[in-house]
């Protein structure tokens, strides 16, 4: 039951960050979560299969940590999109607030 509420969290913040990737494409964001998501289900298990097969488990297990590191890497590196809401707030983003600004400075 632990696994079945942890994959839904998990999902679930998965496919939101891919549709903040994506804000006017959610649908496709969504697709491609999906498919991602079957696609690296299917080849894991037979890389990981190959790999332990001719190397060993310990290598099966040695890679499939390092693609994970990799991949971690890759996640935390990655730069987060600005939302509108992000935008709104910045005293820039709004030109008649930045004319009140310029206005109270002249003061």
């Amino acid at each position: 039951m632990a696994r079945g509420v942890a994959l839904s969290v998990v999902g679930a913040l998965g496919i939101t960050y891919v549709q903040d990737l994506l804000p006017r494409a959610t649908g496709r964001a969504t697709a491609l979560f999906a498919n991602t998501l079957t696609t690296g289900s299917l080849l894991s298990g037979i890389l990981a299969g190959a790999t332990a097969q001719a190397l060993g488990y310990r290598a099966a297990l040695l890679l499939c940590g390092a693609l994970s590191a990799v991949g971690g890497a890759l996640l935390a590196s990655a730069r987060q999109p600005r939302s509108a809401a992000d935008a709104a707030l910045e005293p820039s983003a709004s030109p008649a607030l930045a004319s009140q600004e310029e206005a109270s400075a002249g003061r």
